[in-house]
């Protein structure tokens, strides 16, 4: 499996072409096609399994990648720049609290040692 991906924009559309398929988007608007979709979610899919997420629940997977995006180059965030990113998924408190824990069990992420309660690391990069 290979990513090829290409930007090129011009008077707001844009082409963006990614694993041979190409995607228009014409003012921040991409369409693309049944195929091209499942196509990307196999992708997503093996890319997953590599990594040893496939286990995952979803929420948990929402969870890591949050994590992915906020993580310093240290693989160290906090919990609650983590519950500012993962604020669109409108779960409740102790439902997040539940994922983290589950993450902190299964060895995604740890507690940090020398730092205050909500700092973590981050163990399984990519």
């Amino acid at each position: 499996w290979y990513l090829t991906c290409l930007r090129l924009t011009f008077s707001g559309l844009a082409v963006l072409v990614i694993m041979d398929n190409i995607f228009l988007c014409w003012n921040g608007r991409f369409e693309m096609n049944r195929e091209t979709l499942l196509n990307l979610k196999k992708t997503l899919n093996f890319a997953e399994a590599g990594l040893e997420l496939q286990h995952l629940s979803l929420l948990e997977k929402e969870m890591y990648y949050g994590v992915l995006e906020i993580a310093d180059h240290n693989n160290e965030f906090s919990s609650d720049l983590l519950k500012d990113t993962v604020k669109m998924l409108d779960i409740p408190h102790a439902t997040y609290h539940r994922v983290v824990r589950s993450l902190l069990q299964k060895g995604f992420i740890t507690k940090a040692n020398d730092r205050k309660r909500n700092a973590y690391v981050l163990i399984k990069t990519i």
